[in-house]
C-alpha cells in the first residue's frame, strides 16, 4: 500500500511538472509572436492596417485570456488559450507578409 501511495505521488508531481514546462514553452512562444506581430502591424501598408489590426486584436484577447487563466492557476485552459493566440498571431504574420509587410 505504501508503494502505491509513493507511486501515485510521483506520478502527480511528474504530470504537474510536465504541464508547467509545456505552459512555459507555449507562453514564451506567445510572447515572442506577440512582439513580432506588433512589428509586423507597423510595417503593413496603411490600406491593409484595419484588416491586420482586427487579427492582431483578436490574438491579443486570446493572449490576455491565457494570462488570466494562468493567474487563476488553470494551466490546462491557459495552455489552450495561448496555443490559440499563437495560431492567430501566426495567421496575422502570414497575412501581413501577403499584403507587403516588411517586418512580417
Amino acid at each position: 500500500m505504501r508503494y502505491l501511495t509513493y507511486f501515485s505521488f510521483l506520478i502527480f508531481i511528474f504530470s504537474s511538472n510536465v504541464q508547467a514546462n509545456q505552459l512555459m514553452d507555449v507562453a514564451n512562444r506567445a510572447d515572442s509572436l506577440k512582439a513580432s506581430a506588433g512589428r509586423c502591424y507597423l510595417s503593413v501598408p496603411q490600406v491593409y492596417r484595419s484588416t491586420v489590426a482586427s487579427l492582431y486584436l483578436n490574438a491579443n484577447k486570446m493572449f490576455n485570456n491565457g494570462v488570466r487563466f494562468i493567474k487563476m492557476k488553470q494551466t490546462g485552459t491557459a495552455i489552450n488559450m495561448l496555443k490559440s493566440a499563437n495560431a492567430q498571431y501566426e495567421n496575422m504574420l502570414r497575412v501581413g507578409r501577403q499584403v507587403g509587410g516588411r517586418s512580417c
